[in-house]
């Protein structure tokens, strides 16, 4: 492990500012050598250039070769990921997009959230966001389109009706805000955004869209107090029949994140297992219902955590997992118990991580970054099918996200 963050080192870069600092040295000791009356004047010379002319054209060339870029943009994601996290309420997403004026310079965006009356908020830097009612009406014709595609996009490339309604209000830049798949708000710039900022944006979009949409549930759905009750009822029978937060499945660790997992909003459980004793290989669950978490749904989840861990002591495979898993929630839980999340193959062999997913709303990051997963049909259910295996390898860490909360860490397949 020591040696492999030794040869991750930029030896380049290290090799060239010892270079640099060897060369100087040794003009410096050549010249005091040659004229022993000019110490002085070799003095203040070699400080001169060593100071003003060789340190900045070697930081010069470092930046230009990408070192530079390559750790600040590190430390702009893990910023960027921070802040987004902290998204709860239509305020978290005021105070977002107030720092992100602020860290990406961008002039005057602002945000139109759909409710029961459209309201447009007003950004400016150093200002406190300005709150109007949206005076015209967006039609439905526009707002389907801006429906149509979930990342953010130039609005040059929209239909000419819609775009010369945005252009007519400065608008360079959109990214609509979507929760499954219905339109719930917009985010627009003055300024075109560079190409490796849209990424993060998009992700930050999905947040925001789940904030916008459980601020106005919160507010209009009658039975929300009901519904606390009943989700704090299944966080507390989740809490005390889970197993443990961290498992050891040959070199792989897996655990809880938890501060993720103590703010999400539905009910889950977590496991993992070895699989049959020939194959060695460990399974291992991240699953939830794809409905609202209630007490008896919080039970349904522990049956299914049974048939879990049951069935692995029998299976090699991921997919003979699966649909054994299928067979006896369809058989035996009167075909009620549709289950969206992860199923993950630990293959000690290879270190490698096969991985099935089932439902909406899924993630994962590996060290290439977060990818989302298309929507696919839930384990359980009528039209379940078995999707394709994604196949990881060689990944030092891996994490689960499940509606927007980062919840397993999987770590250990970096040889």
């Amino acid at each position: 492990m020591l040696w492999q963050k030794i040869r991750e080192l930029p030896w380049w870069a290290i090799s060239l500012s010892l270079g640099v600092n060897i060369i100087s040295l040794v003009a410096a000791i050549l010249a005091v050598s040659f004229y022993r009356d000019e110490i002085p004047v070799i003095v203040v010379s070699f400080l001169f250039i060593h100071i003003f002319i060789a340190q900045p054209l070697k930081d010069w060339i470092i930046a230009r070769m990408g070192i530079g870029s390559r750790y600040s943009g590190q430390a702009s994601f893990l910023t960027f990921e921070n802040r987004v996290s902290r998204i709860m309420h239509l305020k978290d997403i005021l105070e977002f997009l107030g720092w992100l004026i602020r860290a990406w310079r961008l002039s005057r965006p602002r945000l139109l959230v759909f409710d029961d009356e459209d309201f447009i908020y007003y950004f400016t830097v150093g200002k406190k966001p300005r709150k109007m009612r949206l005076r015209d009406d967006i039609s439905p014709a526009f707002r389907s389109e801006l429906s149509q595609h979930a990342a953010g996009r130039a609005v040059a490339t929209l239909s000419p009706q819609l775009k010369a309604y945005m252009q007519s209000r400065k608008v360079k830049f959109i990214v609509p805000l979507l929760f499954r798949e219905r339109l719930v708000g917009i985010i627009g710039f003055n300024e075109i955004l560079e190409k490796w900022r849209q990424p993060l944006l998009d992700h930050a979009a999905h947040r925001i869209a789940l904030a916008i949409e459980n601020e106005q549930l919160e507010r209009t759905v009658p039975r929300s107090e009901f519904l606390k009750k009943e989700f704090r009822l299944a966080e507390r029978i989740e809490h005390h029949l889970s197993g443990p937060s961290y498992y050891r499945a040959g070199p792989f660790a897996v655990q809880k994140l938890y501060t993720a997992w103590e703010k999400k909003h539905f009910a889950a459980i977590f496991g993992c297992t070895a699989g049959s004793a020939e194959a060695n290989v460990n399974f291992a669950m991240l699953l939830r219902l794809s409905v609202a978490s209630t007490r008896s749904n919080a039970l349904q989840l522990f049956s299914t955590q049974g048939y879990f861990y049951s069935l692995c002591r029998g299976e090699s495979s991921l997919a003979g997992l699966a649909a054994a898993i299928n067979r006896s929630l369809r058989g035996n839980e009167n075909r009620e118990v549709s289950l969206e999340g992860f199923l993950l193959c630990l293959k000690s062999d290879d270190r490698s991580v096969a991985m099935l997913t089932f439902g909406s709303h899924l993630a994962y990051r590996d060290h290439s970054g977060w990818t989302w997963i298309k929507e696919s049909p839930p384990l359980g259910g009528e039209n379940y099918q078995a999707a394709d295996e994604l196949l990881l390898v060689n990944q030092k860490e891996i994490i689960l996200n499940m509606r927007e909360y980062p919840l397993i860490l999987v770590s250990g397949g970096h040889a």
